[in-house]
């Protein structure tokens, strides 16, 4: 899998609140809950964070252009600045 083929999104809600993903880190292990941190990107100014916190989200890891994987959870941290 070459890097430069990979590109990584992050969308809150029904999908109305699309970031970039400029940073990631993911921990996992098994019988224990996941954690993901993003370091997200937008072209928007000002975002309310009500439809942020505590919003359903999905992390998509894209290859060649299609969806490799995904990862479902819900924000519970979210900082703009």
């Amino acid at each position: 899998m070459r890097q430069r083929d990979l590109k990584f999104t992050f969308v809150v809600g029904e999908g109305n609140l699309a970031f970039d993903v400029v940073e990631f880190e993911l921990e996992e292990a098994l019988c224990e809950p996941f954690r993901l941190s993003l370091k997200l990107a937008s072209d928007k100014n000002a975002i309310d964070f009500k439809q942020v916190l505590d919003q359903p989200g999905t992390f998509t890891l894209w290859q060649d252009g299609r969806p490799a994987r995904y990862v479902h959870g819900i924000v519970s941290h979210f900082t703009q600045g």
